[in-house]
């Protein structure tokens, strides 16, 4: 079984974020020696870390991002972030890949995996027409 993992805000869904998500999924797909194994999480950006994090609030809430995320049926589940832990789902899900997108930075990631001695690979997933579908140019 693979288990992959992303995180994302997710804000105004556009179709950036749908292509994350899809080669994410495609990505837990080819890593998996069955289809049906690959299983895809992921974790929204809670309002509150948006905030903190970006600096500003998300235009969409956050019950509305996870719903528009959850309607696009391609994850196993979508889930909101933790409050006060970022890693909370990485200790929940025990992913093998975490899939970052072309303009996340990893935020101490790699520090975590190696600190907590898991075996997670990371993957950067490439950008799909940045200079039109990136959230804050929308």
């Amino acid at each position: 079984m693979t288990n992959t993992l992303i995180f994302g805000t997710f804000d105004k869904l556009h179709k950036g974020h749908i292509y994350f998500i899809k080669k994410a999924k495609e990505i837990a797909e080819q890593n998996s020696k069955n289809e049906k194994q690959a299983k895809l999480f992921v974790v929204v950006a809670r309002d509150e870390n948006v905030e903190k994090i970006k600096g500003k609030t998300p235009a969409d809430q956050e019950m509305k991002r996870i719903m528009n995320v959850y309607l696009l049926g391609i994850a196993e589940k979508v889930i909101l972030g933790d409050r006060e832990n970022f890693f909370r789902a990485i200790q929940e899900y025990k992913p093998n890949i975490i899939c970052l997108g072309y303009d996340q930075d990893s935020q101490g990631l790699e520090e975590y995996i190696k600190e907590h001695k898991l075996n997670i690979e990371i993957k950067k997933i490439d950008s799909f027409e940045p200079e039109t579908y990136k959230s804050s140019k929308l």
